[in-house]
């Protein structure tokens, strides 16, 4: 049921609202690839904004070439999505947090919004949840092809959109602080399950896996720099250009600010209109309680053999509100100005 409303509100959103510039430009991008191979605009330029997408609306439109056959490729991710939010709200917590979540999605004007157009932000928001849930369950159960799962669908993300590399210090915090505190309630109970040669692999897999996350990243910074943002010119193929180019990308989206008050008022719809302020106060409240018993539990950990799956509610939350946290103090803090738009929080 929630699925056929999901469907019917983005179905009528497709049939009711006109293309705008924008979608122009990614239905050109689209022309180019089943042209060119390439997302090269007549201009030369080469258009890397939503470079997954332009790829995979290439495929569509070689079915039918209409641009509302595109935007229903935007509403397939987006029924994907609030399929799959169920889907991990019932695994994490219940079937009724999942019900509850899905339905929010399902109704929410943003969602609805890019769910219907020929645009890349409902494909960020699929590969986003992916993300967040492998790198989890990767970290959670302890294993690897999980977190290299959560990596590939990680690149998938940068090339859909460069905003998906303003997860990368989220993901890092948010892991590192999630299996420190599954450590230090294990160790308190006197909990050991892990053996020294096990222990040896896991540290091993983990260096390569952080490799291939920095890798992940120049890739993005790369290609986003083969698009020549705000003007800058073509780089040569040599390797100073390649790092020069990194240097010039991040120069170009970051500005550090202690104007912490612009940068709030900038994105605060995301947060502050309804449906989503509802969830923001319920997303507020449940990091509280989170912090609270994960606490109790510490305390509890000495007198009980805990195990990791009676903590999993306490600290899929944890990590979860760190990354919606960090996330939002990057906008805030180190996002240019240009970029604190709520449209790219949407992936949260």
């Amino acid at each position: 049921m929630i699925l056929g409303l999901a469907f019917w509100l983005r179905w009528r959103f497709i049939q009711t609202v006109q293309l705008y510039p924008d979608e122009f430009v990614t239905l050109l991008a689209i022309e180019m690839i089943k042209v060119k191979g390439l997302p090269v605009m007549p201009s030369g330029l080469f258009y890397e904004h939503g470079f997954l997408f332009s790829y995979l609306g290439s495929l569509v439109s070689l079915i039918d070439s209409s641009p509302l056959a595109v935007r229903y490729l935007s509403l397939g991710l987006g029924l994907v999505t609030v399929w799959l939010t169920f889907g991990v709200g019932r695994h994490w917590y219940s079937s009724s947090a999942g019900l509850m979540a899905a339905t929010g999605l399902a109704i929410a004007p943003a969602a609805i919004h890019w769910s219907g157009r020929v645009r890349m932000y409902a494909l960020v928001q699929l590969l986003v949840l992916l993300t967040i849930y492998l790198a989890y369950e990767g970290l959670s159960r302890q294993q690897a092809r999980l977190r290299w799962a959560a990596l590939l669908t990680y690149l998938g993300a940068t090339l859909a959109h460069f905003v998906a590399v303003a997860l990368a210090p989220a993901l890092i915090l948010a892991s590192i602080a999630t299996v420190w505190a599954k450590k230090r309630i294990n160790s308190t109970a006197g909990v050991n399950d892990t053996s020294p040669s096990v222990s040896l692999i896991q540290r091993r897999s983990y260096l390569f896996e952080i490799l291939a996350f920095g890798a992940i990243l120049v890739i993005a910074f790369l290609v986003k720099r083969a698009g020549q943002p705000k003007g800058l010119e073509a780089l040569d193929s040599n390797a100073a250009d390649a790092a020069t180019g990194l240097v010039q990308v991040f120069n170009v989206y970051s500005d550090f600010s202690f104007n912490a008050l612009a940068g709030w008022q900038a994105i605060s719809p995301f947060y502050l209109t309804l449906p989503a302020l509802i969830f923001t106060s319920l997303a507020v409240l449940a990091f509280v309680v989170c912090l609270v018993q994960l606490f109790k539990i510490e305390a509890k950990a000495k007198h009980s053999n805990l195990q990791f799956e009676m903590l999993n509610a306490q600290l899929v939350t944890l990590f979860l509100g760190l990354i919606l946290i960090t996330t939002t103090l990057e906008m805030i803090l180190f996002v240019s100005a240009d970029r604190r738009d709520d449209k790219y929080l949407f992936m949260l």
